[in-house]
Formats: C-alpha cells, structure tokens, sequence
C-alpha cells in the first residue's frame, strides 16, 4: 500500500534578488508509514542575524514528530544560540528560532531548519507561513534588529492512499473557473456549484455500511466563511483549515444503499442544522451538549463552536450572539 504525499510549491512573481522564506521540497512520495521531511529555507538574505518561523499546519491530518537544524544550515560555522522550538499538534503550530551572537549577520541561501511530519489520515491539505515579517509570527531581522521584508511561499499537500481517488471539478463565478478537488473513498457524481446560493453538491456512493471520507480543496473566491456540510439535509461534522487561497474541509459519514446528497453551502456562526439561520433549533441542539466533552453521551461536536473540545458557555454565547440573524 502506498501513499502519495505532493508538496506543490505556490508560483511566485519575485525577482532574482527578493529574499524569499520557502518550503521545499515541491514533491515527495512516500511509502507507509508515511514520515516525511520538509526543509524550511531562505534564498537571497543579506545580513540575516536571526530567524523565526512560525507554521500552520491541519493537525487532523499532520502531525509534526520533530524540528532540527541540518549541518549545512545559513548559519553553519557560526556561534548561535541554538535552535528553540515549540511544537503544538492539539491546535496545529510549529514555531523555531535560531539566532546569532556575532555582531554581523550573514548573506546568501541556505536551510533555516528541517520539519519532520507524519501524514496520519488522508487528505488535501497545506502548511503555511503565520503573521510574515510579524515578531509574532516569521521574520528575519539583520543586526541592527531590523525586519528584513521577503516573501513567503507556503505548500499545498495532497495524502492519497490506496482505494481513494482524486476528483477535480470545473466551478464557473463571475464568469471566472476555479477547481475544486476531492479526495475521497466514494464515487463522486453529479457535482454542481451554484453561484446564487453559494453552495456546492454532489452525490457520494460506496458499499452500504462502509465509512467514507471526503477532504475537500474549495478556493476562497468561490466558498469562503463559516461553512455547513449537509449530507441527506443532516448537519455533519467537519474539520476545516485555511491558507490565503484555499479551504480545506474533511468530514466522514457511512456509506448507504442509495446515493447520499452532499451540500456544502457558506452560512453564519452559530447556524448549527445548516439552514442559513441562528433560531430555536440551534439553541436547542446546543444545550442538549450542553457540558460535554469527547466521550460523553450527550457529544456533538457540531455544538463546539470555538473548538476547545468542551460545549460551555462560550460556545452557547456565539449561538446567542448570532441569534435572530439569517445569512445574506
């Protein structure tokens, strides 16, 4: 059994001597279990004293195992202060920093560090640069202390395993064609993008009582917000990422006898059945989960609003917050 993993470096427009901050390589396959190694690097830097990245990355698809620095690093046969690495796979970050304790920065091209992954489920996907040129998030100062301006290329990664498939659909807005890709164990037919309500559709089929699973690739000038997966008119549960182009939604759901009807429409916070409108329904979906956990009987991870895998009053007052409002 083999699984595909292509790391597709987004095109730039830069010119020869613009310091870029980049993720490479552009493809890999590998065998299972499916551990691959990407390196962070910068091209064209002057007077690099210090760096930090900061990446976001699906943590219901990655898991980060380990961040290093390779020999043959931008800093190598320097003094530096050691590379400094947090590594959060419940929420999905990866953050590094490496500096100098000479007086002047270093010029040139040359790895910042290496990120070693395992790709636990399949999916579309992408890992992605946080707050660029931000001290928050990834930057690179010279010795003055002073942010040295570059560009960021983040990845788009596809998992496929055997017995899934890979669809790509044409979408027409604005007379504009955008692609929406699917990767999934069902036979998907009958897809269709409707501009005027701002959904998408499609029937999956597998053999009845099978699990299946869809991970989905939607550019952000088609379906961007706050989503809603319907399957048969039942709001499922999914998990979502972003990066500056594109969403990624995963959801799973059994197989049954006759096609189901999958919808995947923008709505409002707080809109939990998936019909465009915080009333009565959603209120009551979320106080029936009301001080759940994972586990619990009482569980529906739709309710869980913010994410923290527990149904509180944080999540009850985003409903209340919404409530009385329709999507426009």
């Amino acid at each position: 059994m083999v699984m595909l993993i292509a790391v597709w470096e987004i095109p730039n427009l830069a010119s020869a001597q613009t310091t870029i901050v980049s993720i490479e390589p552009s493809q890999v396959n590998l065998p299972t279990p499916a551990t691959f190694t990407l390196n962070i690097t910068v091209t064209n830097v002057t007077d690099l004293s210090a760096w930090q990245i900061k990446l976001a990355f699906d943590p219901s698809t990655l898991n980060c195992i380990q961040i290093s620095v390779p020999e043959q690093n931008i800093f190598y046969g320097h003094d530096t202060t050691g590379i400094l690495t947090k590594i959060d796979n419940l929420n999905g970050y990866i953050t590094a920093f490496n500096g100098l304790w000479e007086p002047k920065g270093v010029n040139g091209s040359g790895a910042l560090c290496q990120i070693t992954f395992n790709a636990s489920n399949v999916g579309i996907t992408s890992i992605r640069f946080v707050d660029a040129m931000n001290l928050n998030g990834t930057y690179l100062v010279d010795s003055t202390n002073t942010v040295i301006p570059f560009q960021a290329q983040n990845s788009y990664i596809e998992i496929l395993n055997q017995g899934f498939t890979k669809y790509t659909f044409d979408a027409i807005k604005n007379g504009q064609s955008y692609t929406v890709s699917i990767i999934t164990n069902s036979t998907i037919t009958q897809y269709n993008f409707n501009e005027t309500l701002k959904e998408m559709s499609f029937k999956a089929d597998g053999t009845a009582t099978t699990i299946g699973l869809c991970s989905t690739s939607i550019p952000k000038q088609l379906l961007n917000g706050t989503f809603a997966v319907l399957i048969n008119g039942q709001p499922t549960y999914y998990t979502t990422f972003t990066d500056e182009t594109n969403s990624y939604i995963n959801f799973n759901y059994t197989h049954a006898e006759t096609s189901l009807n999958i919808r995947i429409l923008e709505t409002l916070q707080g809109d939990l059945n998936g019909d465009r409108k915080v009333d009565i329904k959603d209120v009551s979906i979320a106080a029936k989960a009301f001080g759940t956990m994972p586990g619990d009987s009482r569980w529906n991870p739709i309710a869980d609003l913010n994410k923290d895998l527990k149904i509180d009053l944080k999540d009850i007052a985003i409903v209340a917050k919404n409530f009385g409002k329709t999507y426009q």
